[in-house]
């Protein structure tokens, strides 16, 4: 109870705060992003939340919204002039928020629910026949003893007809919780706070922003520089390794592909850039290659805006390149391209 009152009390506290808004930078991102955290319900026919899901959604200029995972150990503390950005409305949030992101999650937990309440309808009606079916026995064995003569018989048969009558009627309750929790519905979707987040002022942002323009005549967004990267990644552990490639980069689990060739496990973050500059890790990326350690691969892809795109691979980055790390406002994690070069060119 006393942490339940202080978690209540933090909410108290910081709830004008948390609906106003906060402003956060990246430094990679290209443009200001509005973040909206929002969550939706899946109910059942008991009025229960069956499931509820998670999302933070990202709006960029021109009023795009995607499903971005957004983390918020991930963003650095704004400090200086806030541009101003209108959000979009929150309906059309909320509307593009159920459609594209949460109705995945309300077919599942529909399927899931139903597959639970068949199991739970077959183990309540055979559990409830036993009991019936005993019950039945002592009313017959009581039907017996009345003929007999036995004086008390009839008291203990009336009980006993209660006593099933009860039965019955628990019975035919349970398994209507049942049949009514197996309907799943859609529930409401609420919109719990807004973010902006704008690009930092970082001087190796810069110099790649320069040498992307120059080099591939048309300026690519940092998104389509990084599909390219996984592209080249998932090209090389398919054709040239053999190996079965899963992207997880939805999922938020600290690396982009999961590659399997036999007994094998690589979990590859992929980093692309335009031209050649600095890999970044985030905090949550580095923490991942530090617990995986030889599992955990570091895929970079430089001169991705250019033909010929170059892939680097680094097992181990955490400790290949620990005297190379440098830390970047606490949350981020730097190196220079040449180490990484250097300790991909050191691979078999």
């Amino acid at each position: 109870p006393l942490f339940d009152a202080a978690i209540q009390a933090v909410i108290k506290q910081t709830r004008a705060d948390v609906e106003a808004g906060a402003v956060f930078g990246a430094p990679d991102i290209t443009t200001p992003t509005v973040v909206f955290f929002v969550t939706a319900d899946s109910v059942d026919g008991n009025g229960e939340t069956a499931h509820r899901a998670f999302a933070s959604i990202t709006e960029t200029p021109g009023g795009t919204l995607a499903a971005e995972r957004v983390m918020l150990y991930d963003l650095i503390d704004h400090t200086g002039q806030v541009p101003s950005v209108e959000p979009a409305n929150d309906d059309a949030v909320v509307a593009w928020g159920r459609r594209h992101e949460f109705e995945r999650h309300y077919k599942r937990v529909r399927a899931e629910r139903e597959h639970a309440a068949y199991i739970a309808e077959d183990y309540l009606t055979r559990a409830f026949s036993l009991i019936l079916s005993r019950q039945q026995e002592t009313l017959f064995d009581l039907d017996a003893e009345i003929e007999a003569g036995v004086a008390s018989a009839s008291g203990r048969l009336r009980q006993a007809e209660l006593d099933r009558a009860g039965t019955e009627t628990k019975r035919d309750r349970r398994l209507s919780e049942v049949q009514r929790s197996r309907r799943i519905h859609r529930g409401p979707v609420r919109i719990l706070a807004r973010a902006l987040v704008l690009p930092t002022d970082d001087t190796d942002d810069r110099d790649e922003k320069h040498h992307k323009t120059r080099s591939a005549g048309v300026g690519l967004s940092s998104r389509e520089i990084e599909q390219i990267a996984v592209r080249v990644a998932v090209r090389h552990e398919t054709e040239i390794r053999g190996a079965e490639v899963k992207s997880v980069e939805a999922d938020n689990v600290g690396f982009d592909l999961l590659s399997v060739k036999g007994r094998e496990r690589r979990r590859i973050e992929v980093k692309g850039r335009a031209g050649v500059g600095s890999v970044v890790l985030t905090w949550s990326e580095f923490s991942k290659a530090i617990e995986l350690g030889d599992n955990y691969w570091l895929y970079v892809v430089l001169d991705c805006a250019t033909a010929e795109p170059r892939l680097y691979r680094v097992q181990d980055p955490a400790k290949a390149l620990a005297s190379h790390w440098a830390s970047r406002l606490d949350v981020r994690y730097r190196v220079d391209p040449q180490p990484v070069i250097e300790a991909a060119e050191a691979l078999p």
